[in-house]
């Protein structure tokens, strides 16, 4: 444990050294990162069909409105009840 703090202070200095060697020598220091790019918000519905063909005249026409089909699910197997959710960029 004592030997790896040694290390570390060795390494911090040597650092500390470099960095002010270079700014010394009129190296400009490293840019800092690019900030993140800003994180995509979605808005969801869910909606229910009874049949496939339902779910398709569905998906067109929220399609038209700007929802895309993210997934359809059996909510009932017994009685083929289907569950499609969309999603599109919030505005």
């Amino acid at each position: 444990m004592l030997l790896f703090l040694i290390v570390f202070i060795v390494g911090c200095a040597a650092g500390m050294s470099m960095d002010s060697r270079a700014l010394a020598q009129g190296t400009p220091p490293p840019a800092p990162a690019a900030s993140a790019p800003p994180i995509q918000k979605w808005e969801y519905f869910c909606e229910r069909n009874v049949n496939d063909r339902e779910v398709n005249e569905s998906a067109n026409r929220a399609g038209q409105k700007g929802w895309e089909l993210v997934g359809v699910t059996s909510t009932n197997i017994a009685i083929g009840n289907l569950l499609a959710c969309y999603k599109r960029p919030a505005s």
